[in-house]
């Protein structure tokens, strides 16, 4: 079960969830006092005057918000509390003090004084440490566009509360049917509040994984599913087999205290750190066929071939370290432990690649393959994506002095691309010189740029990610074509 958060306890935040559940979506009530909050013409009030009047001002979230509550009724007010409330259950990078003052501040709108209004066994309850402290990480677009997610949350409450009580008992008792009804919700597919939702409700099911690149990340790295596959999946596909993926590593490491971000040894498996567990592989039975060195040196296409059973994926890990690290071979030649700690270990530096040729793979996923996109104005264009093999390529064409790392560049890219994937407009950013210009990321291994100063009705530009690793590694634009 994903309840185990390794460091982390989930424990308090799922029992709130549940009392939630209960006194909100159910009952119609309130979790902080004795009104009757939780109603349709409460929502609509929320619908009415935030998410059909969204104000583009440059002051902050709760300065907006205000404003923009101003004529709705005190309960609607504390039912916006009590949403964000919701919303900053889960997240670890908030803090509960920060919080807890922003709850606060909400409820306040109401006219009513927070501390005076409720009572210290709610207060210690559901605004206390352990509850507020978080459970994962929340993307960057999730703390600085709080607006997204609260209209997510009020067009979620709004249908959810128009259904019978027979209906939405049923939807918080099955987690696919949940799951399934969420699609009908715009923006569904991006929000990572959707993500938070099915995990309290449904922890045993749900992972604590909150954004969509940590999901990718770890599906393409622990399973035979490509960058390309997983951008055609519904998030409710990709939550099928994070489930899975959970129901194999508990049964292969025979304990259900499994955490993907804290502990070991599912951390290493995709966050790519040298020192991994030990790895139980078939020993016994191999007759490995054998290569002489004259046919090993005339081509650096190698294969191995024979029948199921012969010790072919056995001798890949051997020929791909004789390539790579043929001095950790050659020393830990009788350990086999150390060399399939050491081969995964390059597989998630990206170092290997190791792909199994399934019937659905195809020359898109392995080469490179054109990927259709709409633009704003409803436009199509079609986008040359890369595979798995060109990926590896260009990765290692991007390398310094014959080190593939650039960790540092990586990890600030994929923030990137997360914060792109969650954003509803374009990321705008600035050139050294100061030129304004948009940036977007559909998945794949490139950024779709949009310069200002150009004439063009769609003036879209593709920077390859591998081609920017290369100019900010070396300086230089020799072989960069874009």
């Amino acid at each position: 079960m994903a309840i185990f958060c390794g460091k982390r306890s989930s424990v308090a935040a799922i029992s709130a969830a549940s009392d939630f559940k209960k006194k909100c979506l159910i009952d119609g009530g309130s979790l902080f006092t004795n009104e009757s909050v939780w109603t349709p013409d409460h929502v609509e009030e929320l619908v009415v005057y935030f998410a059909e009047n969204l104000d583009d001002g440059k002051e902050g979230f709760l300065e907006k918000l205000k404003k923009q509550l101003a004529d709705a009724s005190p309960q609607a007010k504390i039912l916006a509390s009590e949403m964000m409330w919701m919303m900053l259950v889960c997240p670890s990078n908030i803090g509960a003090k920060a919080s807890r003052i922003k709850i606060e501040q909400i409820f306040e709108f109401s006219g009513q004084q927070f501390s005076k209004s409720i009572n210290p066994e709610t207060y210690a309850k559901y605004l206390n440490d352990e509850v507020l402290g978080g459970i994962g990480s929340a993307g960057t677009a999730y703390t600085t566009g709080p607006w997204r997610e609260l209209c997510y949350f009020i067009r979620f409450t709004e249908k959810f509360l128009s259904l019978p009580q027979e209906e939405r008992d049923a939807l918080l008792d099955d987690y696919q049917k949940f799951s399934l009804w969420l699609e009908q919700l715009p923006e569904n597919e991006k929000r990572q509040l959707r993500h938070m939702l099915l995990y309290l409700f449904f922890p045993e099911f749900h992972e604590r994984i909150f954004g969509n690149t940590d999901r990718k990340e770890i599906l393409t790295r622990c399973t035979d599913i490509t960058s390309a596959q997983f951008n055609k999946l519904k998030t409710r596909e990709a939550d099928q087999r994070l489930y899975k993926l959970r129901q194999k590593f508990e049964n292969e490491f025979k304990t259900n205290e499994l955490d993907y971000y804290d502990t070991e040894p599912l951390r290493n498996l995709w966050k790519g750190d040298i020192k991994k567990p030990q790895v139980s592989e078939p020993k016994g039975g191999y007759s490995t066929m054998s290569m002489t060195s004259e046919l090993l040196t005339t081509s650096l296409n190698q294969i191995l071939y024979g029948p199921p059973g012969t010790g072919k994926t056995y001798s890949t890990i051997n020929k791909a370290l004789e390539i790579i690290d043929p001095k950790f071979l050659a020393e830990n030649k009788d350990n086999r432990t150390a060399l399939k700690t050491r081969f995964d270990s390059l597989v998630s530096a990206n170092r290997i690649a190791f792909v199994t040729f399934h019937q659905s793979f195809s020359y898109e996923d392995f080469v490179e393959g054109i990927k259709a996109s709409t633009s704003e104005n409803n436009q199509v264009s079609y986008d040359v994506e890369d595979g798995i093999f060109k990926s590896l390529c260009e990765r290692a064409s991007s390398s310094v002095g014959g080190v593939v790392a650039a960790d540092s560049f990586d990890e600030a890219v994929k923030r990137l691309q997360e914060e792109c994937e969650v954003a509803d407009e374009r990321i705008e950013m600035k050139t050294v010189r100061g030129k304004i210009f948009e940036i977007d990321f559909s998945g794949g291994t490139t950024f779709k740029v949009f310069p200002r100063s150009t004439e063009s009705t769609d003036p879209k530009y593709v920077a390859s990610i591998a081609n920017v690793r290369k100019l900010y590694l070396t300086g230089s634009k020799d072989g960069i074509y874009n």
